[in-house]
């Protein structure tokens, strides 16, 4: 690494730092309940264990295994000692986190011959910090982003990193198809079969039971569309509100959502059939996490986090701005939650737009993948 290069990534860290901590300083200063309202329940649950109780047998958990780590953290550092100190010290370890991950996907992008990749991510980071520090979603994002800097690499410690993600949310999994397409079969089953098992785990009785989830999100695409046509019409939403925000329907809807979701992932795997470099996979990739999340029946605000790495990686002036207009909806709408909203048509219209955002992007990536791989296919490039 060049001394230029050194200063560079020392500034792009700094300036995530002093984003953060303005963020840190916005929400603490601010009466807006619903941000720091996860690290409060997290508090909960850590005091639960600590007296003795066991995750998901008498402790209702609804977060995988991997996710008690910086949940204890918090505690250790600080946490214990109020519920204030607790949700400070959680931001602290996240924003510590957000850090950590600009190097690396700056590292990650000049393997792949994307130089400023870290600044990239950073643009589209910023608008979404008030929400994702107090999240545990930049934990996945970071230990997703190790294992496909190790897996470019050609270091088989990307296994480890991809597991771990998997066993904090899932969807680091999907890492597993480029690692397939690019000729590694056996690890890539490891990992698959690490996320098929943390999806296992959400069905049992101490999982689902903290989530208490009937029917769909009121996030999700049908969820949204749903809650708009019934709020539109002057009816009721008919929304419970749990650990999310659910709203009954038919399971042919359910089915629906799902299966627009997985629309995008087989948008993805074609794309990821014809990639030929590592650069084509990790676009291919980024819109088969965009079809994850869209098929799940959970599609909470900070989730669009998810994507950012791989916006990152994109070169489309769509994409990039498309991400960073996504953050900044997404940010607003966690500001101004609350449940009334869940009667108002204009919320439903604005996840409206910010699914569709989703959609747009997993698309373009899908897409942008397909392009330069048909474009290195014709210059013989492999």
């Amino acid at each position: 690494m060049t001394a230029r290069m050194s200063r560079g990534r020392l500034l792009l860290m700094l300036s995530i730092l002093a984003v953060g901590l303005l963020s840190i300083f916005l929400v603490s200063g601010s009466p807006v309940t619903i941000i720091p309202g996860d690290p409060a329940e997290y508090r909960v649950r850590v005091e639960a264990m600590l007296n003795g109780g066991l995750p998901y047998l008498d402790v209702p958990f609804e977060h995988l295994p991997v996710m008690i780590i910086p949940m204890f953290g918090a505690w250790f550092l600080g946490g214990s000692a109020s519920q204030s100190m607790y949700v400070f010290a959680f931001a602290g370890l996240m924003l510590v986190t957000t850090i950590a991950t600009a190097p690396v996907m700056d590292s990650w992008g000049h393997r792949i011959g994307l130089p400023a990749t870290g600044w990239r991510w950073a643009m589209v980071m910023v608008p979404l910090m008030p929400l994702a520090l107090f999240r545990n979603d930049p934990v996945p994002v970071l230990l997703s982003v190790v294992a496909l800097l190790m897996l470019v690499s050609e270091r088989r410690s990307w296994v480890v990193f991809a597991m771990g993600g998997a066993w904090a949310k899932i969807w680091p999994a999907a890492i597993s198809l480029a690692a397939w397409r690019r000729g590694k079969p056996a690890t890539a089953v490891v990992v698959g079969l690490s996320g098929a098992a943390a999806l296992a785990l959400t069905f049992l009785p101490g999982f689902s039971a903290a989530r208490r989830g009937v029917g769909i999100h009121g996030e999700t695409v049908v969820g949204a569309l749903v809650g708009l046509s019934r709020t539109a019409r002057g009816d009721p939403s008919g929304v419970e509100i749990t650990t999310a925000a659910y709203l009954p329907v038919s399971g042919l809807l359910v089915a629906v959502n799902t299966a627009l979701g997985l629309m995008v992932l087989a948008l993805a795997f074609w794309a990821l059939r014809r990639s030929t470099q590592w650069r084509t996979a990790s676009l291919a990739i980024g819109a088969a996490v965009g079809g994850v999340m869209l098929s799940s029946q959970l599609f909470s605000l900070q989730y669009v986090l998810w994507l950012m790495p791989f916006v990152a990686l994109s070169r489309r002036r769509c994409v990039l701005m498309t991400a960073m207009a996504l953050g900044l909806l997404t940010t607003r709408l966690a500001w101004v939650w609350e449940p009334t909203l869940f009667e108002d048509p204009l919320f439903y219209s604005m996840i409206t737009v910010r699914n569709l955002a989703v959609v747009l992007i997993a698309w373009w990536l899908a897409e942008e993948s397909n392009t330069l791989a048909k474009d290195s296919s014709v210059a013989g490039i492999s």
